[in-house]
C-alpha cells in the first residue's frame, strides 16, 4: 500500500477544507494508507474525515505559525516562538525592519519562512506529500517532509499575489507536480514560469451535486421570517481578498431602490470594519452577519441571489454550490469567472467596484 501525506492547517467550514473532502474520494482506502498532518487539529468539518484517515498534528506551539493574520501576528511569534529560541530574533531584523519601518508587505512570507526553519522536521518517510492547503504548506512540505514524489495544489490565482517572487519560484522547481483547480490558472502558471511548465497540471475540484441538494433540504437558513425583500448571499472569509468592502458598498446603493439584506455567512478579520461601515452609513439593519455554519446549504437555497465579489480566487467551491441550487450569481472578474460561469446563463461578471455589482444585481433581480 502506498503511504500518502496531506498536508493542512485545520478543517474549518471553509472552501479549501470542503473541495480535500471531496479530493479524499480519489483514494480507494485498500490501495492508500492517507495520513493528514493539520497545523491545529481543530474545525467544523474535522468529524466530517473519514475514520480510516490518520490524523496528526504538528507540535505546540509551531501549528500557531499556520493560522497567523496581521492583527495576532506579533503576539504570537513573540508569546509562542521566540521563547524557545530567543536568538533567532537577530536573524529577523531585516524582514521586520522592512515591514515595520518601510511598510513592505512582500518580505512578510519571507519572514514567516524564516520562522518556519524552527519547526522540527516530520517523522516518517512518505511515498506522496500534498501540500493541499496553500503556500504555506508547501514551503513546510518541501522543507520538512520526507517523501519520494511531492506535489503542491494550487487554489488562487497567481495574480494579486507575490507568488512571481523569488523564494516562490525556487520553492515551485522543488516540486514534482503543481495542480491548479482551474484551467486559466494553470495556463497563468505556465506563462509566468515557462522553464518548469511541465510540472503543471489541471485538476478540478469536484462537488457532490447529490449531497449539497440534500443538505439544502435539512432544517436551517433564514430566521427573519418577518422580511419579506431581497436576500443577498455571500460565503466567505471575512478578508481583504473576497472584496467584502465594494460589495458593502453596492449594498448601500442598493437600498436606494431595492429592498434588500445582504447576508454574510463565515468570520474573518475584516467583520469590525464591515461592521463599522454599516453603522457609519445607517445600514447595519441591511447586513446581516450570519458566522459560521457548519451547513451553509439551507441558505443558498432560500435566498434570491448568491454574491461572490472576490479581488482573486481560484475556482471558488461557493459559486459551485450556488450553480448546482440554481441560484442568480453575480461575481467579480477574479481571472476563473469566465472559465466558472460560461455555461451558467443566470449570472452576471461585474467589476470590483459598487457601482458594476449594484448594476449587475439589479440586472439579475430585473429592476
Amino acid at each position: 500500500m502506498k503511504n500518502i501525506l496531506f498536508i493542512g492547517i485545520d478543517m474549518r467550514c471553509a472552501g479549501t477544507e470542503k473541495s480535500f473532502l471531496s479530493y479524499l474520494k480519489r483514494y480507494d482506502k485498500t490501495q492508500y494508507n492517507i495520513t493528514l498532518l493539520l497545523a491545529k487539529k481543530q474545525g467544523e468539518l474535522l468529524d466530517k474525515l473519514p475514520d480510516y484517515i490518520n490524523i496528526i498534528e504538528m507540535p505546540k506551539p509551531y501549528g500557531n505559525l499556520f493560522l497567523l493574520n496581521k492583527d495576532d501576528a506579533t503576539t504570537v511569534i513573540f508569546r509562542d516562538i521566540l521563547p524557545h529560541h530567543p536568538l533567532v530574533v537577530f536573524k529577523l531584523l531585516s524582514e521586520i525592519y522592512d515591514i515595520k519601518v518601510k511598510k513592505q508587505g512582500s518580505r512578510k512570507m519571507e519572514l514567516w519562512y524564516k520562522l518556519m526553519q524552527l519547526i522540527p522536521p516530520l517523522e516518517g518517510h512518505y511515498d506522496e506529500a500534498f501540500a493541499y492547503w496553500g503556500e504555506k504548506t508547501m514551503f513546510y512540505m518541501l522543507e520538512k517532509v520526507s517523501a519520494d514524489y511531492k506535489i503542491n495544489r494550487q487554489h488562487f490565482s497567481y495574480e494579486g499575489t507575490p507568488y512571481a517572487q523569488p523564494l516562490y519560484y525556487d520553492a515551485y522547481k522543488k516540486c514534482d507536480r503543481i495542480e491548479h483547480v482551474a484551467k486559466v490558472i494553470n495556463d497563468e502558471f505556465q506563462r509566468l514560469f515557462p522553464d518548469i511548465a511541465d510540472k503543471a497540471v489541471f485538476v478540478p475540484n469536484t462537488v457532490d451535486n447529490n449531497e449539497i441538494k440534500c443538505l439544502s433540504e435539512k432544517d436551517g437558513g433564514f430566521t427573519d421570517t418577518d422580511f419579506h425583500g431581497r436576500r443577498i448571499l455571500t460565503i466567505a472569509r471575512l478578508c481583504p481578498q473576497k472584496g467584502l468592502d465594494a460589495a458593502a458598498k453596492a449594498i448601500k446603493l442598493l437600498t436606494r431602490c431595492v429592498n434588500v439584506r445582504w447576508y454574510i455567512i463565515g468570520e474573518g478579520i475584516d467583520k469590525e470594519k464591515l461592521a463599522e461601515y454599516a453603522v457609519e452609513n445607517e445600514i447595519e439593519d441591511k447586513i446581516i452577519f450570519l458566522g459560521q455554519i457548519e451547513n451553509p446549504y439551507p441558505y443558498i437555497k432560500q435566498c434570491n441571489l448568491y454574491l461572490q465579489p472576490s479581488r482573486y480566487e481560484g475556482m471558488p467551491i461557493t459559486v459551485e454550490e450556488a450553480k448546482i441550487l440554481e441560484k442568480p450569481i453575480v461575481a467579480c472578474d477574479y481571472l476563473s469567472a469566465e472559465e466558472q460561469l460560461k455555461d451558467y446563463d443566470n449570472s452576471i461578471i461585474c467589476k470590483l467596484n459598487e457601482i458594476s455589482l449594484c448594476d449587475g444585481i439589479l440586472t439579475l433581480f430585473n429592476i
